[in-house]
């Protein structure tokens, strides 16, 4: 059986001003960066581990799974999932 996990980029600022992100970076707040560190020890505690991480190349979405992952997990950055800044794990 193959998991697939989708995750979102925590808050960043333009997320907390209203404002449109599209393609361009905006920073992760700190409450982003607790989302994302939640979201880390939920799969801790949950035993969930990955195989492979993919993340789009915006700043928002690898800083998020490098915080999610507690900077322990090489992962590959791809283009073509910028738009939404998403990752896509599969556990074995």
């Amino acid at each position: 059986m193959i998991n697939i996990y989708l995750i979102r980029h925590g808050e960043t600022y333009f997320n907390l001003f209203h404002k449109i992100q599209g393609r361009v970076d905006s920073p992760l707040t700190p409450l982003g960066m607790k989302q994302a560190q939640a979201i880390g020890e939920y799969l801790r505690q949950h035993n969930i581990k990955f195989d492979y991480a993919f993340s789009s190349s915006s700043d928002q979405a690898t800083d998020t799974l490098e915080l999610i992952t507690n900077h322990q997990m090489p992962f590959k950055r791809d283009k073509n999932l910028k738009r939404d800044g998403f990752w896509k794990f599969r556990s074995t």
